[in-house]
């Protein structure tokens, strides 16, 4: 009862927070809207370019949302209501689209929910859509936030001693032929998320299932603090909960990570155990042990570098304990494993080292 009384509340003080009109109108964004300004706007770097086409520069998340990140915070000029999605693109370190509509989708409920969330944020792992090769449909890049660039003034006086004589040298293209082949497409990639619950046969069953609040991307959520499975008993044999990770393209896992919860450690996972697939049906075990967390509510580093194979589907089982029916699970970060592996691999493709991706205990 006190946790449904606690929802309710947070709900109650998040919908307070919804403004049709952010309280810092921007002066230097404009606006423009698909159809009206523009007609082909399929990817990020379409919005981008358009900005840049107009003098402007791409506005970043914070000038988009200067009331903060949501959810129920409004973009500059209000939300978008026009009876769709309206993912928008922004210039941030992290995230390419950022919400910027009224309407509820998706495992969240409320004018505003998703208002000012980047698709990260909100889902737990990158857009499949809105990038290079992609064609544009009607939920994203519907509108173009442009921001005013600020550029140095340029010195009223020139310089009282030009050099005489210009450069004949001209840089070797070796280096930038070297980075763009180990950069390549950089490390785009679409995952795709699907579970089960199963008995320690691998068997599916029936008599666990997610806590209220709790879901499917949960888990791979870094905003998330854990995510809940409550079984009908203690002595269920339907005791293990699998995430399976579907990539586009295959990679060498060698790590993975996976952050303890805010909660008991009675009850964490008794167990964990990961595997790598190339078809669906013939899975290898990368790891498998039980499992130990250092310190609660931190993310921890568990190691296999001996594989050497690349697979596009993993998946990881958490094994209840049982002595209890609950069981809670940290976020599981493999979008944070792919993204640091394959960012070292491509450092040590041009610097010809060896820097590891994951922490190393001594």
């Amino acid at each position: 009862m006190h946790f449904f009384a606690s929802v309710l509340a947070l709900f109650t003080a998040s919908m307070a927070n919804v403004k049709s009109e952010t309280q810092y109108p921007d002066k230097d964004m404009i606006r423009y809207k698909f159809k009206d300004d523009y007609t082909t706007m399929d990817t990020w770097e379409d919005a981008r370019d358009y900005c840049i086409s107009e003098g402007l520069k791409l506005a970043t998340w914070a000038q988009l949302c200067p009331d903060g990140e949501g959810p129920f915070k409004s973009p500059v000029g209000g939300m978008i209501d026009d009876g769709g999605q309206n993912w928008v693109a922004v210039d941030d370190k992290d995230e390419w689209y950022v919400d910027a509509g009224r309407l509820t989708y998706y495992s969240c409920s409320g004018v505003g929910c998703r208002s000012c969330r980047g698709h990260i944020q909100h889902h737990g792992f990158k857009e499949g859509w809105g990038h290079v090769g992609k064609t544009k449909v009607d939920h994203y890049n519907n509108y173009v936030f442009c921001h005013v660039t600020t550029t140095p003034n340029p010195t009223v006086h020139p310089s009282q001693n030009p050099t005489s004589v210009p450069t004949t040298l001209a840089p070797t293209s070796f280096p930038t032929t070297l980075i763009e082949g180990a950069v390549g497409n950089g490390c785009a990639n679409t995952i795709q998320l699907s579970h089960a619950f199963e008995t320690a046969q691998g068997e599916p069953c029936n008599q666990c299932s997610f806590c209220a609040g709790s879901s499917l991307s949960s888990i791979y959520n870094p905003h998330i603090d854990s995510t809940c499975v409550e079984c009908v008993s203690e002595d269920s044999t339907c005791n293990s909960l699998r995430f399976i990770t579907s990539f586009q393209k295959s990679w060498i896992m060698k790590f993975f990570k996976l952050k303890s919860s805010g909660m008991n450690a009675d009850t964490d996972p008794e167990k964990v155990v990961l595997e790598g697939s190339n078809d669906l049906k013939e899975w290898h075990e990368l790891y498998d042990s039980v499992l130990t967390f250092d310190n609660r509510n931190a993310s921890q580093d568990f190691v296999f570098s001996a594989n050497e194979v690349s697979y596009k589907y993993y998946s990881i089982s958490f094994e209840r304990q049982t002595e209890s029916s609950v069981m809670y699970v940290g976020n599981y970060g493999i979008v944070n494993s792919y993204a640091e592996q394959c960012t070292a691999n491509m450092f040590n493709d041009i610097v010809g080292s060896n820097v590891l991706p994951y922490n190393v205990v001594a």
